[in-house]
């Protein structure tokens, strides 16, 4: 089904939340996959299971984020100059049937972490 994705980042810092990404593009949703390009050409593949999301960005930089909802999972970054590999905390998952809400921790280190918000929203193409 072809579809309208409005996508949201947020970074969170200190109780202020700054949008850091927002677009509206075209995409596809099929077999609980849902398929955009965004603002930089990238093409993005979000994986909306029961359970869990998978996040997968492909450009010169290829990107692989997995959530569970209270669960430590992986980001994985792969580039011509590198591998870089972090653990995720998801605080907050919310799965509807037309949008995903995550609440989520990059952990640098023991004591250093950066949260982030993300809110992907899609609806049918009319």
């Amino acid at each position: 089904m072809k579809v309208i994705v409005d996508f949201r980042k947020y970074k969170i810092e200190n109780e202020r939340k700054e949008l850091e990404v927002k677009f509206n593009t075209n995409g596809i949703y099929q077999d609980n996959v849902l398929k955009f390009v965004d603002e930089n050409k990238a093409i993005n593949l979000i994986n909306i299971n029961l359970f869990e999301i998978i996040v997968k960005r492909k450009s010169d930089i290829l990107t692989y984020m997995k959530f569970r909802n209270k669960q430590k999972t992986k980001f994985k970054m792969s580039a011509s100059f590198g591998n870089l590999e972090l653990d995720i905390y998801t605080s907050e998952l919310i799965i509807k049937k037309d949008s995903v809400y995550i609440l989520y921790n990059v952990l640098e280190d023991i004591n250093n972490y950066e949260t982030y918000e993300l809110y992907i929203e899609y609806r049918p193409l009319k």
